[in-house]
């Protein structure tokens, strides 16, 4: 549907969010012509992703990576429901998350960062990834970028975590990279963002999410 940024939680399954392979449509059997949905019904089937394979980085140089192309299936999450009504302001936002199965693992690949086993808190930092326009609108192809905000907000519903704004207009319409928490064991995978979908510094918690992530990475990563 669009270009977004996405995460390899193992070879062979990639997470990203799913209004990056979902569409919008008009929610016509919810009674109001004016508001626009995106749920399942209106999905890609599946998906092509770029894997970005990095080298390592020689001094003086910027970065290089491999562009290894996969082809795999579009699962998005069962409880998908994103809603904006007439005026374009989102009234929902649930479930947001999409998964890519390939057909073919990517190899030669770092480690994943692993789930995370609790919620963000209040002014926690976080890092955000991923290859959204720069402050002048340009993005860079394969440049990844990268910003530390802390944790601002946590509304009731435990599932949105918003952060403080970047400093610059970075990730402008780029949706799809992960939140990640650092630890002495490694990243921690807390969220995924959504800022592209409405230009705000939100992610959308993959522990409030877990248990759906757990069971697809499970069969995932069984012998074909």
């Amino acid at each position: 549907m669009q270009l977004c940024s996405g995460l390899l939680l193992a070879p062979r399954l990639v997470l990203t969010v799913g209004h990056c392979v979902c569409g919008w449509h008009k929610a016509e059997a919810d009674g109001d012509l004016n508001e626009a949905l995106i749920d399942r019904s209106d999905c890609a089937s599946s998906a092509t992703i770029i894997a970005m394979i990095y080298q390592t980085r020689k001094p003086g140089r910027a970065p290089t990576a491999i562009h290894d192309q996969h082809r795999g299936e579009v699962r998005p999450h069962p409880e998908l429901r994103i809603v904006r009504d007439a005026s374009g302001k989102l009234t929902t936002v649930h479930a947001n998350l999409a998964l890519i199965l390939l057909e073919e693992p990517v190899q030669d690949v770092a480690p994943p960062p692993k789930l995370a086993d609790s919620e963000a808190r209040l002014d926690e930092p976080l890092i955000t990834v991923g290859y959204g326009n720069d402050e002048s609108g340009a993005a860079l192809y394969g440049e990844r970028r990268f910003n530390t905000s802390r944790v601002v907000s946590l509304p009731g519903d435990r599932e949105r975590i918003f952060l403080s704004p970047p400093g610059q207009l970075l990730y402008q319409d780029d949706s799809g990279g992960p939140c990640l928490r650092e630890s002495p064991q490694g990243d921690v995978l807390v969220g995924v963002s959504n800022r592209g979908l409405n230009n705000e510094s939100i992610c959308l918690s993959t522990y409030f999410h877990r248990e759906w992530l757990t069971k697809q990475l499970l069969e995932a990563t069984q012998p074909k």
